[in-house]
């Protein structure tokens, strides 16, 4: 049963003067309150961090505790004002306004657990359908995806439709093929965060070089690569040990990570060196260095191993390298920006997403030219397909929402709204 509204109201006497300006009103909120059956829950907003907040507390034992403060919000770039509140036993629907000088969208988040643990960030003025949760979404999402929300400070897990509370600035993720372990790495904390796949809780926050960037799991699930971009270094992780069992120095500005299929290389990119960085990963020492294109960013590789793809950032092209020779085959020109890149399960294409442009490329593996662009949105990042080929996720960190692409029509079918700024995607049977 959906419960009524109470709403409590705070006053100032300091702040007893009426301002025209809506921003500037603080001695009249609304702290909305709604009750369903043993559970209270309430929302304000707050000014604490220098601009509009909306905050959340939840009691499941009918107001005797509360659990802590969640900033539903979160956002640096508007004021978060107006929050409501509605209740049906477990499920929570909170909605507020975000403002700034350009826009005034009304957005909402859903609890479906008695408030402990949010859905994405929904723009109710955004076209298309609007989607509370992921069976909306999909029949049967069959993997395990997962993208790191950079502003938000988290990470949405789109199976399971929940987001996760992370570190300050989490750029980069990976998960298991079986989907068991995350990795994501807090670039502003300094920090790779490892999660248990299945339930999603966290299992422990480990120390790493300055600024980590990429981080992959190793196919043996054994250890955890975090490249560093300020260090100049790669920080091993072992998964048995939960701690950093070794620091390779390998120049200015790594930035990704990508193994060989028999998980014996890890291939590297220097964005300080124009180059990639080969390390062995049984000596964990650097075994050959290859020369690129202008500021190689993200990379990936045939499930033979055979073939490298690497996107210059620089240079905005697609080198193509043969691993076995060493030697690059092609430059492919694609569009402008930091690029995302994904090499299809079956060989067949390569995908890239420029956060310069609003497009993604599509490439020919096998005869290593473009067949297509795909107009997505400003600001696409994040890309990866399923673990079948049969669908493309791509982030669109402009528009807080992931884009899904049909690889059979390369046509958009569907869009997801997300947290703040969509990053870096993982899929569980891809990696």
């Amino acid at each position: 049963m959906l419960t009524s509204i109470t709403s409590i109201f705070l006053y100032s006497e300091a702040n007893a003067q009426l301002f025209s300006d809506r921003r500037h009103i603080n001695l009249v909120q609304d702290v909305p309150i709604a009750i369903a059956e043993d559970n209270v829950y309430v929302a304000w907003w707050s000014n604490k961090s220098g601009n509009n907040e909306v905050m959340f507390r939840a009691s499941n034992d009918n107001g005797t505790t509360f659990g802590e403060k969640i900033n539903l919000s979160n956002t640096t770039d508007s004021e978060s004002e107006d929050v409501e509140i509605q209740a049906s036993r477990n499920s929570v629907y909170v909605t507020w306004w975000e403002r700034n000088q350009t826009t005034n969208d009304p957005v909402m988040r859903i609890s479906t657990d008695g408030g402990k643990t949010f859905g994405p960030l929904l723009k109710a003025s955004m076209n298309g359908t609007i989607f509370s949760s992921i069976e909306d979404n999909f029949d049967n999402l069959a993997d395990n995806v997962y993208t790191t929300q950079r502003k938000d400070n988290s990470i949405f897990d789109l199976q399971q439709n929940v987001t996760m509370s992370a570190g300050n600035e989490m750029t980069y993720v990976d998960v298991t093929n079986d989907g068991s372990i995350v990795a994501s790495t807090s670039s502003s904390d300094n920090e790779t965060l490892i999660f248990n796949g299945t339930n999603g809780e966290l299992i422990k926050k480990i120390k790493v070089g300055d600024t980590p960037k990429g981080v992959k799991i190793t196919p043996d699930k054994k250890y955890i690569f975090v490249a560093n971009e300020l260090s100049g270094s790669v920080s091993i992780i072992s998964l048995k040990d939960l701690k950093v069992i070794k620091e390779i120095e390998v120049g200015p500005i790594p930035h990704n990570i990508v193994f060989s299929p028999d998980g014996k290389k890890a291939y590297l990119t220097i964005q300080g060196g124009d180059k990639i960085i080969v390390i062995d990963t049984t000596s964990f020492e650097k075994i050959n260095e290859l020369p690129v294109s202008k500021g190689p960013h993200n990379l990936d590789i045939t499930s033979d191993g055979k073939l490298l793809f690497v996107s210059n950032a620089a240079s905005s092209d697609v080198a193509v390298i043969n691993t076995t020779s060493n030697q690059i085959l092609k430059k492919i020109p694609v569009s402008m920006g930091h690029h995302g890149i994904d090499v299809s399960p079956d060989d067949k294409r390569v995908y890239v997403a420029g956060i310069g442009s609003n497009r993604v490329n599509v490439i020919d593996a096998e005869k290593q030219e473009p067949i297509k662009d795909i107009i997505v949105g400003k600001g696409p990042h994040g890309i990866r397909t399923s673990s079948d080929g049969k669908t493309l996720f791509v982030d669109i960190t402009n528009a807080n929402k992931i884009i899904v692409i049909d690889t059979d029509e390369l046509k958009v079918t569907k869009q997801i709204p997300t947290g703040n700024m969509p990053f870096w995607l993982a899929v569980s049977g891809n990696n």
